[in-house]
């Protein structure tokens, strides 16, 4: 089974990404929800994770800032990043 960990600053949207698939089905363990990246990286840190699913815009730690670090020391996983926001910048 895949772990995979969400970081989302808002509580609903969390909610909402642990409730909007049957993970099982896809044989996919939630196995963190966090509100940043700061906390999301500490606790990856010492848990395997597969699969991170994160937002752009956060603080202290922005998703962005999140997937730079894990690409650094975990290369293996995969990030998918998402964002509400309209600002295509990124």
């Amino acid at each position: 089974m895949l772990s995979l960990v969400i970081v989302d600053d808002e509580t609903v949207m969390r909610k909402l990404l642990n409730n909007v698939l049957d993970w099982n089905k896809l044989n996919i363990e939630i196995t963190g929800s966090f509100s940043d990246g700061k906390s999301a990286l500490d606790v990856i840190k010492n848990n395997k994770t597969d699969i991170v699913l994160t937002d752009i815009k956060m603080s202290p730690m922005s998703g962005l800032e999140l997937a730079k670090n894990l690409n650094e020391k975990f290369p293996e996983i995969c990030i998918v990043v998402m964002s509400a926001y309209r600002d295509f910048e990124y």
